[in-house]
């Protein structure tokens, strides 16, 4: 382990950074169906799985389960998030998840083209792999006095792709400030230094650091969440692109609070130029259900999520809906 850090500050000065290749990293990817309505945004606060993307963000009145499932860029990847209940000890609070990323039947085109012969394709030689990511969350989270919060991820991980498996662990922290009654400032920091992948014993991978800023207005029924992101192409902060114009990312998103069971919510960003969902609460269960557009070059990829959620505190009042 010391190796690793050893080689993770020589990276970070000289941007020597060695990858097998592009992984997608699981802070840039909107996982559960409130990041996809918000396009890809973290303003919902008191919501089970906006703390994955904003640790800060949790709900103390509520001991709460959930399960979260997502089909991503038109079904090439899926995504399932499963959050477990809320526990105190010594001032702070502590939460359990696991998440699960996939994508099936990736073709292998390496043999393609044969040692034999080099003009013409051999497609009876290409094959199917897949490539799986889990990961197990722990989330610490304080209420630093009434207009201060700050928490953190943990995220132990594995990979396998194809034969090639890798290991490590992943970090992020925020802190949200309520300024005032309608405003408040969050700063989220993904991929905070050190977090890392190890594949087998050749290839080490550092993840660029992610900075995140929110502001999120509040007025009578109409919540507006305004986000803006600092993506780094390099570890390197010294080199030339660490710093650059081409980084920037932002996303805006409008909830409309019908009355208290039923929210709507329209977004567009940088990422999903055009998403929308509802968020449905009744006595402790809430769904939540989101779909986004987002174009790579000429190409229009849909997303779709839906999150189903259970205060444990109010089990009682279904039974007696149940059995009168």
């Amino acid at each position: 382990m010391n190796k690793i850090y050893i080689l993770y500050l020589f990276s970070f000065i000289n941007g020597a950074m060695i990858a097998p290749g592009n992984i997608p990293n699981i802070f840039s990817l909107p996982l559960s169906a409130l990041e996809i309505a918000t396009s890809n945004g973290v303003g919902l606060e008191n919501k089970l799985f906006s703390n994955l993307k904003h640790p800060a963000q949790f709900s103390s009145s509520k001991k709460q389960i959930g399960f979260s499932f997502s089909n991503l860029f038109s079904n090439e990847l899926s995504s399932s998030i499963f959050d477990f209940s809320r526990k105190y000890k010594f001032n702070f609070t502590y939460q359990f998840g696991l998440i699960i990323i996939s994508i099936s039947d990736i073709p292998d085109t390496r043999e393609l083209f044969s040692n034999e012969n080099e003009f013409f394709p051999d497609y009876s030689s290409i094959k199917n792999f897949n490539f799986n990511q889990y990961f197990f969350k722990i989330n610490f989270a304080k209420n630093i006095n009434i207009k201060n919060k700050i928490g953190i991820n943990i995220l132990p991980h594995f990979y396998q792709f194809d034969s090639m498996k890798g290991y490590g662990v992943l970090a992020n922290i925020s802190f949200l400030k309520q300024l005032n009654s309608h405003v408040k400032y969050s700063i989220i920091l993904n991929s905070i230094p050190g977090s890392f992948t190890m594949w087998g014993n050749n290839y080490i991978e550092f993840y660029p650091i992610e900075l995140r800023s929110n502001i999120s207005l509040s007025f009578y029924k109409i919540n507006i969440n305004s986000l803006l992101d600092y993506n780094s192409e390099s570890i390197n902060i010294f080199g030339p692109k660490f710093w650059t114009k081409d980084g920037f990312d932002y996303s805006i998103s409008v909830n409309y609070i019908v009355n208290k069971n039923l929210e709507f919510i329209l977004s567009s960003g940088d990422m999903i130029y055009l998403s929308g969902g509802f968020i449905f609460e009744y006595k402790g269960i809430e769904i939540h259900y989101a779909t986004g557009k987002q174009n790579f070059d000429s190409i229009s990829m849909l997303h779709q999520g839906i999150d189903f959620i259970i205060d444990l505190n109010r089990i009682n009042e279904w039974k007696k809906i149940l059995k009168p």
